[in-house]
């Protein structure tokens, strides 16, 4: 069994020096400021790595959280694109059925495409708003999708202005 003791002496006597004791090492105040400088400047190097961590991991968290700012958007943008998507589907859906030639599997392909067609216009929009570097890039990117495709008009767009 090994155990350190550190005694602290006024001299350290021949004795101790040619290593006479068994099992002992002696080292003097000098060797113990070296041991504490290395130890100091480890935990520095430590130090500044941890730092470093720290900060990167700090710009992953504020660019997560600033794109939580975006999903009211995206939400509005795809209820109004559904919306859109319902209404116009409403209306073929009533020609076709009337004609009997057309049965629910047909219909429903002609609901799966127009889904499709929604998703592939509303693709690019969203990987802009992706791609946004900067919280001012994206909340311009954000002010002119909601301006571009109306989301904050009060009729949400269903009625239709005249132009005159």
């Amino acid at each position: 069994m090994f155990s350190h003791v550190l005694i602290v002496v006024g001299g350290i006597t021949d004795q101790w020096r040619s290593n006479q004791v068994p099992a002992v090492t002696p080292y003097n105040v000098d060797d113990l400021k070296a041991v504490v400088a290395k130890n100091t400047a480890m935990r520095q190097r430590e130090m500044i790595e941890a730092e470093t961590l720290l900060r990167e991991e700090k710009n992953s968290f504020i660019g997560w959280r600033e794109s939580l700012s975006a999903i009211p958007t995206i939400n509005q943008l795809q209820e109004r694109a559904n919306m859109f998507r319902q209404e116009e589907l409403k209306k073929c859906t009533r020609k076709l059925s009337q004609n009997d030639n057309f049965s629910d599997r047909e219909l429903e392909a002609v609901e799966r495409l127009s889904r499709g067609i929604v998703n592939k216009m509303l693709h690019g929009p969203m990987s802009h708003l992706r791609r946004a570097e900067s919280v001012e890039k994206k909340q311009a990117a954000l002010s002119e999708l909601s301006s571009m495709f109306r989301l904050d008009d009060e009729d949400n767009g269903r009625g239709r202005r005249r132009r005159r």
